[in-house]
């Protein structure tokens, strides 16, 4: 992990990928559908999320997955 790049190596991707923090679907961008991602993830509506995006949106890196955490992706998707 460096700054907001997270460094992954895995099967599914080819050699080490990075990706960043509050990009959960891995698109290279923080946008307004990652927050909303994050958001269906922190009330328990979206129970099909694998480990990659479970860390990617944790964006604060206190834990947890929670509003905090689709409030800091919206506003940074806001470029706030």
């Amino acid at each position: 992990r460096t700054g907001n790049v997270y460094n992954f190596k895995s099967s599914s991707f080819s050699n080490t990928t990075n990706f960043n923090y509050g990009d959960v679907n891995y698109d290279g961008n923080i946008t307004q559908s990652d927050a909303k991602f994050v958001l269906q993830i922190a009330l328990n509506l979206n129970s099909d999320v694998s480990n990659l995006q479970k860390l990617l949106s944790d964006y604060n890196r206190d834990g947890k997955i929670d509003m905090t955490d689709a409030n800091l992706i919206q506003k940074k998707a806001l470029g706030m």
